[in-house]
This record gives structure tokens, C-alpha cells and sequence, in this order.
């Protein structure tokens, strides 16, 4: 029963979600139309003439920019399982088990894929390829890394990398490139951190609150905020079971991609159900 009730609650939550995608998403406005030629008396336009450009009215808000590219590794990253196989992360499912370093056992254990924050066979992107003298690593721009300065993890963007610096772990990067690859993938792990190519990785990237913490100087916190933001995820995964929630996951996913409509939407879904959460709490 508690486990039918929590698929329940998980299909309502990312049925909730699309709700608040679909109230989201702007109506295109009418295209204009525009005003016709006045050609000087007893002149015609040539035939196939087209018409002037259409001006848009005042206040007339601009195009959405382009998003950012979401932070992901390229499809044959590898990681490494909990039987000791190796896989490229574009073979990794929900429910796997996959190696990581615990900061605080100072050793290697495992934790399960609970969802994708990105996951798209086919989309072209830039990476950043970070050498050290033992590894590599290739990340977009705003994944986090974690490196370890005096002795001490602090998280950053794979853009903010610098030559000399220390990976957790691992070695100094001795030199970092730039490369396009085929291939966004994006596993997020129960732990919110992942070995990939046998470097030690953040599960998380940039999303909704990077500009509120870049602006107070608190950048390196935002994996464990995102961390924080998706336990209410983590929870129904441990509730439920890796297989149930497993079949419920892949089913989802097979009518709305969750993955896009997580990087989209997610924020002001988390934000909702925080805030929700918070006016409950002050009632009790």
C-alpha cells in the first residue's frame, strides 16, 4: 500500500509539474500584419513585390534567448558499476549503481541513478576536456567539480577550472582544452556525486538558483542546495523501490521527456512545493 501510495504521489507531482509547464508557456502573439503599400498615385509595386517588414509595437518584449546548455558529460564518458563493469554513461538506467568517492569514509562506494537530469543521444556540444597527469575528465561549462583547495572541497564550475589546480583525489590539471562531442548526458545519483573516467564529480549543474548565490558569493554552495532541493525525489525512490519506481520512471519518461521538462521547469515546481511546504509547516 505505501508503495502504491508514493508511485501515486509521483505521478501527480510530475503531473502537477506539467500543469505548471503548460501555464508557463507563452501563447505566441497573432503574427502582425502589416501595413499596406502606398505606392505614389498611378504607380503599382512589380508583381511578387513582398510586402514591407511589419514594426512591432511598442513594449513588444523580445525573443527568448536561446537556454544555456544544460551541464552534462559527452555519451562515452565512463563510470564504473557496482559488479566492477564499466559502462559509457549513455548506457546508464535508472535503478544502476555506480561508483563514487565518500568524502567522509575516504573511499570508494556506490550509489543508484535515481533520475537524468539530462539525457539526448544525438545533441552536438562543447565540453570542457580537463587533464590531469593520470586522468580526464569532460564536462560542459557549468557542471561542478569538486577540488580540493587547502585541503578543504570546494565546488566549481568546470568554466572556472584552472591549470593547477587540484581534482578531489586525483592529480593537479596540467592542461584543459576545449572539444565538441556528440552526446548530453546527465545521471543524478542518490549520493549527488559520481566517479567519471575515475574523477571524482558532482551529479549537479547550473539551474534555477545559480544567479540568487553567484550574487552573494556563495557559488560553491549550489550542489548542496540542488542536493537539497531534490530530496523530496530521493525520498519517493527510497520509499518506493529501486524497481517500482524504476517502471514508473521509464513510464513517465515514455510521454513527457522528464529530463527537459526538469531543466525547464523544475525550479519554479520545487519553488512551488517549498513554499507550499513552509505555509503547511507554520500551520502544525
Amino acid at each position: 500500500m505505501a508503495h502504491t501510495s508514493a508511485l501515486i504521489f509521483l505521478t501527480s507531482f510530475i503531473a502537477f509539474a506539467a500543469s505548471v509547464a503548460v501555464a508557463q508557456t507563452p501563447t505566441p502573439p497573432p503574427p502582425a500584419t502589416p501595413p499596406p503599400a502606398t505606392p505614389p498615385p498611378g504607380t503599382r509595386p512589380p508583381p511578387g513585390t513582398p510586402p514591407p517588414p511589419a514594426t512591432p509595437p511598442p513594449g513588444t518584449p523580445p525573443p527568448p534567448a536561446t537556454p544555456a546548455t544544460p551541464g552534462c558529460f559527452p555519451g562515452d564518458a565512463t563510470v564504473q558499476m557496482y559488479n566492477g563493469e564499466i559502462k559509457f554513461v549513455r548506457e546508464l538506467n535508472v535503478g544502476d549503481k555506480v561508483e563514487y568517492f565518500h568524502i567522509n569514509l575516504v573511499q570508494n562506494i556506490y550509489s543508484d541513478v535515481y533520475a537524468f537530469g539530462h539525457k539526448d543521444a544525438d545533441a552536438m556540444s562543447k565540453f570542457f576536456q580537463v587533464h590531469s597527469a593520470s586522468n580526464m575528465l569532460e564536462l560542459t561549462a557549468g557542471h561542478f567539480v569538486p577540488v580540493a583547495v587547502n585541503g578543504k572541497l570546494v565546488y566549481k564550475r568546470a568554466e572556472d577550472l584552472k591549470v593547477g589546480d587540484s581534482l578531489w583525489e586525483s592529480s593537479q590539471i596540467i592542461e584543459i582544452q576545449k572539444v565538441e562531442k556528440v552526446g548530453l548526458y546527465n545521471p543524478l545519483t542518490l549520493s549527488g556525486s559520481i566517479m567519471v573516467n575515475n574523477v571524482l564529480a558532482s551529479t549537479h549543474s547550473e539551474w534555477f538558483l545559480d544567479s540568487i548565490f553567484d550574487a552573494v558569493g556563495a557559488t560553491e554552495y549550489l550542489p548542496y542546495a540542488y542536493q537539497a532541493v531534490l530530496a523530496p525525489v530521493r525520498a519517493i525512490y527510497n520509499i518506493v523501490g529501486k524497481e517500482i519506481y524504476a517502471k514508473g520512471y521509464a513510464a513517465i519518461d515514455s510521454f513527457t521527456n522528464i529530463a527537459e521538462f526538469g531543466r525547464k521547469y523544475g525550479g519554479s515546481v520545487a519553488l512551488t512545493f517549498g513554499v507550499a511546504g513552509l505555509v503547511l509547516a507554520s500551520k502544525v
